[in-house]
């Protein structure tokens, strides 16, 4: 029986439908997830090196130079000399002379304007002193630590081994008014300074100086 165009519409129609409605079933495919960014690390900071200071100096020394009296402030401080700074002849050659020499070490070696510059240190009984030691000038005085511990050391540092604690923080001034025991290291300009005690009394005094 032959169809008619007519008759072939409505299959025409529904197949249209068909395609139309599977392809209203499918999907999209999924967009592809954003990756998601590695945060960066916050690193700590390291931590900073401690000096090779002295035994007992590990910690952030006070500043007295603004503690000192006017007529001291006017004075500049160093290591040896100045108000709270060490008592030493100023000539390398007399130190030596201060007293029994019981061993001399000698260390590091550098070039020094036509010479050489040798850190040594000296040891006398209850006295010891780390200084420099130059080939081409051997007058010259250049101290890098000292360590009293000796009553008969008493005149090289105004700080007496054997005198009360009390009288040691006098000569720091306000800087030492919340330090009873005098544990904390003080600092003037070119040496940090600190003093030991056993039963409220001086037992060493300790400079770590600058030497440049």
């Amino acid at each position: 029986m032959t169809q008619t165009p007519f008759a072939r519409l409505p299959l025409a129609a529904c197949m249209a439908a068909l395609v139309l409605s599977a392809c209203s079933t499918v999907q999209p495919p999924a967009p592809a997830p954003t990756p998601t960014p590695t945060p960066t690390p916050v690193l700590a900071p390291a931590p900073m090196q401690a000096v090779a200071l002295l035994p007992g100096l590990q910690q952030a020394p006070v500043v007295v130079q603004a503690a000192l009296p006017a007529t001291a402030a006017q004075e500049p401080e160093r290591c040896v000399g100045g108000p709270l700074g060490l008592k030493l002849p100023a000539d390398l050659r007399q130190v030596r002379t201060l007293g029994k020499l019981v061993r001399e070490q000698a260390g590091e070696v550098e070039s020094s304007k036509g010479g050489t510059a040798t850190r040594k240190t000296l040891v006398f009984d209850g006295l010891e002193l780390g200084v420099v030691e130059y080939s081409n000038d051997p007058a010259r005085l250049t101290v890098t630590r000292a360590i009293v511990d000796g009553v008969e050391w008493n005149s090289v540092t105004p700080f007496k081994v054997g005198q009360p604690v009390s009288a040691a923080r006098q000569l720091l001034g306000a800087a030492a008014a919340d330090d009873p025991e005098l544990r904390k290291p003080y600092a003037g300009n070119g040496y940090v300074m600190q003093v030991q005690s056993f039963g409220g009394v001086v037992t060493r005094v300790m400079y770590q100086c600058y030497s440049g």
